[in-house]
């Protein structure tokens, strides 16, 4: 039951990895790295561009960083399983 909640959190944070790769590519601001800036000149809008990349950049290395606390933890369930497996099944 604790693995299978695991991969379900590894699958929710492989989704929003893609999501936010997919608003980087496409230049496309989602809702949680939006900045409201007052003023409409050339200026603020280059400024929101780039408040808006790094956001997303943060983002995407906080992700990959949950992403690869969860593989650890679910390889090390693994090889739990498999050795508790092994001795049941020479028994």
């Amino acid at each position: 039951m604790f693995c299978y909640k695991k991969r379900v959190k590894l699958d929710t944070t492989n989704a929003a990895v893609w999501f936010n790769k997919m608003c980087g590519q496409f230049q496309i601001a989602p809702n949680n790295v939006c900045v409201k800036l007052n003023g409409s000149n050339q200026q603020c809008h280059s400024t929101l561009q780039a408040t808006t990349r790094f956001r997303i950049n943060q983002k995407l290395k906080y992700l990959y960083a949950e992403k690869q606390n969860f593989n650890e933890l679910l390889y090390k369930l693994h090889l739990q399983c498999a050795a508790k497996w092994q001795n049941d099944y020479l028994v």
